[in-house]
């Protein structure tokens, strides 16, 4: 607290006789306070007080008073003695005490990081009598007013001084607590086949009680933490989450669609015994393919698309054997298999030659 120094000067001549200055006007609790009047050589001076206060020190011409803590009114007095001891009038001079003002910061309190978030502080009752300064300044809408808009970007202590008319002057602090931005997290990218659904998610995401929205780049919504899609394309899913201030924050993933794996072993065929075939397959959207037999012939080339197959003994008993293709897909799809039915017809047994 600043303390209120006053010095009065009060002269006392013969020739006027006692005169009382006009009032002084202290805080209460105001300790040091001085106050003197001009010496007379020759002269001595008594010091006293109607109550109020103590005097701590005296000087001849100077004392300083320690005043007390309640509010009121009391005087200073002195009585010159000269050189011839003559005692003069007493002089008188009125101090008031004033109370100290209230200053009230406010409630601690805690804000969003993002520009928006702000909070007013101060007092919820004004004496427009009172001057009320802010500091830091920084942060605030105006630290001249009782009650400014503190928007701080990170977390301040701002200290409110309320001083009176009269001098007199007291503080208090609140904290403005800067909650951290929120960070969005919308997962890593994912890779599915055509058909298949996945859980996109945003639960590793941060902030204070936050609220979730998802849009995809093909008109998905979602209001979920962790919603589950099934896009027919690669789609981007956008994440924004929102705190409790209103501050948000974006991240996207994508989850990328990988076409169906398709086989196809051609078109059933006929062949004669002791023929080969040459097969025509295909495959889309597949990284290999391989071919098996339902008999116990041979392929040559049996990892490409048309390779040549040879009918074995059982295959050629049977008059028939099924050969396949195996089509694997791009990960993380599957296979998918198709086959064909090859038809061996055995060779005419032709009889011995007869003459006649």
């Amino acid at each position: 607290m600043r303390h209120l120094f006053t010095a009065i000067a009060v002269l006392i001549t013969a020739a006027l006789g006692a005169q009382t200055t006009n009032p002084d006007t202290v805080c209460v609790n105001a300790s040091g306070v001085e106050y003197f009047v001009n010496k007379t050589t020759g002269s001595t001076y008594s010091w006293s007080l109607s109550g109020g206060g103590t005097i701590a020190t005296v000087q001849d011409t100077l004392i300083s008073v320690d005043w007390g803590p309640t509010v009121g009114t009391d005087s200073v007095y002195v009585v010159e003695t000269n050189s011839f001891g003559c005692v003069g009038d007493t002089v008188a001079l009125g101090v008031t005490r004033e109370p100290m003002p209230v200053a009230d910061a406010g409630n601690d309190t805690i804000i969003g990081y993002c520009s928006t978030s702000s909070v007013q502080i101060g007092p919820s009752t004004v004496d427009p009598t009172m001057t009320y300064t802010w500091s830091p300044a920084a942060g605030l809408s105006n630290p001249n007013v009782p009650n400014p808009v503190a928007n701080p970007t990170t977390t301040t202590t701002y200290v409110l001084t309320v001083s009176s008319p009269y001098g007199c002057s007291t503080t208090d602090t609140i904290t403005v607590t800067v909650d951290p931005a929120p960070i969005a997290d919308a997962g890593t990218d994912q890779v599915i086949c055509n058909g298949q659904s996945v859980q996109i998610d945003g639960s590793m995401s941060s902030g204070t009680n936050l609220t979730y929205s998802w849009n995809g780049s093909n008109g998905f919504t979602s209001t979920a933490v962790s919603p589950t899609v099934n896009p027919n394309d690669t789609t981007v899913y956008t994440l924004v989450v929102t705190d409790e201030y209103g501050c948000t924050d974006t991240n996207t993933v994508t989850v990328s669609v990988v076409p169906d794996v398709v086989a196809d072993a051609g078109v059933n065929d006929t062949i004669c015994e002791g023929d080969t075939h040459m097969l025509t397959g295909s495959a889309s959207n597949q990284t290999s393919v391989v071919w098996s037999t339902s008999g116990d012939g041979a392929f040559v080339n049996g990892t490409s698309m048309t390779p040549e197959y040879t009918p074995g003994p059982l295959d050629i008993a049977n008059g028939t054997v099924t050969l396949t293709i195996t089509a694997n897909g791009i990960a993380p799809c599957g296979q998918d298999t198709d086959d064909i039915i090859l038809i061996i017809h055995p060779k005419p047994v032709t009889s011995p030659i007869f003459n006649y």
